[in-house]
């Protein structure tokens, strides 16, 4: 909801800061895990999108 609110910029500098996060995680936990929660973050933004 808060990503459809923002401009271009505000988006960009958003996916910056969350992909840094999600790279961090992945340090902490195993690959697979990693891969399984970037999965159900695109289906709940292509959910969004509809």
């Amino acid at each position: 909801m808060v990503l459809l609110l923002v401009g271009k910029n505000e988006q960009e500098r958003i996916a910056v800061g969350q992909s840094k996060i999600l790279v961090q995680i992945a340090d902490k936990r195993s690959r697979s895990h990693f891969i399984l929660f970037l999965g159900s973050i695109y289906l709940v933004l292509e959910e969004m999108m509809i």
